[in-house]
């Protein structure tokens, strides 16, 4: 009988049946087999977490409580202890579906090719092996530096970059059988486009130093990213109308004497083009004002106690010891601490987008860098953030 008078619902969650690392049988449902011959009541049913709520929401949808708030955090250290191999991963994602679709559509265009399943299969599990758990070893805050938390991460790190090597290795061969399908002169730049419409969106590619990329009509806009010591530089260029599921192809010819022209869009405090318009603060290390110019709008809240982007390091809390997956700890005595002064450095600067850097630091962060990019042809903005 439910004698909880805060708990309106004749059904509860059973959960925590597994501990971490160990292997699941047939225990659990062998038991239950055994209790449905010997009691009626209370029923057991096994079910997964959204069939629980599923139940509670048809048939007590009135008695749900609303909450609102943060719930506090749980494991953060983890996630920025491995966030190059987590960003890694999450980049595997996107470009192991990528590598789908062109291996779909080279296939379609040669019937012969067969689609190497197996090979994504692989890179799938992976994927998933990197997601399914937390980031280290159970020791790896207290013994961070013995061979055997090392060792774990190892493993752990690896799910991450060979779904990595592997996606680009798919990606790169799929890619050269749609290109050689295609009638195009020798030299020409291939651009794919893996969505579902079409697409306008900024391409980075290599090509060979002292030439420029075209369309059939004229010079389309681009910018130099990165120059090696050989022959090829690195650049953006603004890539338009890719059908869905398509391709476009693009010329690569010598660059001409006497290059457009770009604007400038940064004086030294204010970013702005046709779009938008950025002002920093170098109080903080974050964005006063950011104005969408076409609507006429501000997009900060002025009534906020932090700017846009300022980066703030909670500490402390006085939490009781052993009970950090329980207990979160007492807001009133978390330490807060955020930059109070920085310095605003010049970015990219061409004719597909131009940016500003702030730059700041804080204990804990001796450098934290953030990036905001306008682009000339596009309403978009990119905040790029890198901390050390």
């Amino acid at each position: 009988m439910n004698r909880r008078d805060d708990y309106p619902y004749d059904a509860i969650l059973l959960h925590g049946a597994y501990s971490d690392n160990v292997r699941i049988g047939g225990d659990i449902a062998n038991s239950l087999t055994e209790y449905s011959k010997r009691y009626a009541y209370p029923k057991v049913i096994m079910c997964a977490n959204n069939d629980f709520a599923e139940y509670i929401v048809k048939n007590f949808a009135d008695k749900i409580p609303v909450v609102r708030g943060c719930g506090g955090s749980w494991w953060e250290d983890g996630a920025a202890s491995s966030a190059v191999e987590t960003a890694i991963c999450r980049v595997a994602h996107q470009d192991v579906i990528t590598a789908e679709t062109v291996w779909a559509a080279a296939v379609e265009k040669q019937k012969q090719i067969k689609f190497p399943q197996h090979l994504f299969d692989r890179v799938w599990d992976n994927i998933l092996l990197y997601d399914e758990h937390t980031w280290g070893a159970h020791n790896s805050i207290r013994e961070p530096d013995i061979d055997f938390v090392h060792h774990q991460f190892a493993v752990k790190a690896a799910y991450a970059t060979d779904a990595a090597e592997k996606t680009q290795h798919l990606l790169d061969r799929g890619l050269q059988r749609l290109a050689a399908r295609v009638d195009a002169p020798k030299g020409s730049l291939l651009v794919f486009n893996p969505a579902g419409r079409s697409q306008t969106g900024i391409v980075e590619t290599e090509i060979p130093r002292g030439m420029i990329i075209k369309d059939d009509i004229e010079i389309i806009p681009q910018q130099v990213l990165h120059e090696d010591e050989l022959k090829n530089v690195k650049v953006a260029f603004l890539a338009k109308d890719v059908p869905a599921v398509g391709y476009r192809t693009y010329r690569v010819g010598p660059k001409p004497a006497n290059p457009p022209a770009h604007p400038q869009r940064f004086d030294g405090k204010v970013l702005e083009n046709d779009y938008y318009r950025v002002i920093f603060d170098p109080a903080t290390g974050g964005i006063t004002s950011l104005t969408d110019k076409k609507l006429g709008k501000e997009l900060v809240d002025q009534n906020s106690k932090y700017k846009l982007g300022q980066l703030i390091y909670a500490a402390g809390g006085e939490e009781q010891k052993g009970q950090t997956q329980r207990l979160c700890p007492d807001p009133e005595k978390i330490k807060f601490i955020t930059p109070t002064e920085s310095k605003i450095e010049v970015g990219a600067n061409g004719s597909v987008f131009s940016s500003a850097k702030l730059i700041a630091s804080i204990n804990m962060f001796p450098r934290i860098e953030l990036e905001v990019a306008l682009y000339e042809h596009q309403p978009r903005i990119d905040f790029i953030y890198r901390l050390r």
